[in-house]
């Protein structure tokens, strides 16, 4: 099975984070300008497993794009191996 067992062939992605405005959001006027990503990042294996994590902020958003890009990588260097 290999260094990465389950891992091996598996890939990491995060959907585009669309805002949104909340309706509780929209009702204040301060509240208006402000808007609410709505992301999540998953990794589906080779066998499909699925499992996948909402992202709350932009900050979370910018931090799973940045995992991902590290975790396709890693499982691609070891699949080659």
């Amino acid at each position: 099975m290999g260094i990465l067992g389950s891992l091996a062939g598996a890939v990491a992605e995060v959907t585009d984070g669309t805002s949104r405005h909340t309706l509780t959001r929209v009702v204040t006027v301060v509240g208006a300008l402000s808007k609410k990503t709505a992301a999540s990042a998953f990794v589906v294996t080779k066998d499909g497993e699925l499992r996948q994590r909402k992202l709350q902020s932009a900050g979370e958003l910018r931090h799973a794009q940045a995992e991902a890009i590290k975790f396709n990588a890693l499982v691609q260097k070891f699949d080659a191996s």
